[in-house]
């Protein structure tokens, strides 16, 4: 399977095909420093830890981190976006 990633300012795009049928999935680049309790709010949580900084994902927040600069681009939080679209993604495989 090829799987397309587009790591972009606001949102991870991603593309492939199944059964010659285009599949596709956004996700926002949504994440803050620190990590959520689970069960506060109506979706799941999503806490990552990466080079010993914790991270959470949190699609609502006013905290998130700002995106729409070019140093984003280099960040631990575009690594994680691109990750957390990919296990949002359901593919399997």
């Amino acid at each position: 399977m090829k799987l397309y990633c587009d790591d972009g300012s606001t949102n991870v795009k991603l593309a492939w095909f199944d059964k010659q049928a285009l599949q596709t999935k956004l996700s926002t680049n949504s994440f803050k420093k620190g990590w959520k309790i689970e069960g506060l709010g109506g979706k799941g949580t999503f806490n990552y830890e990466l080079d010993g900084q914790k991270f959470t994902y949190d699609e609502v927040s006013e905290q998130a981190i700002r995106t729409t600069h070019i140093e984003y681009q280099y960040t631990d939080a575009n690594v994680l976006a691109i990750h957390h679209a990919l296990l949002s993604s359901e593919l399997d495989g």
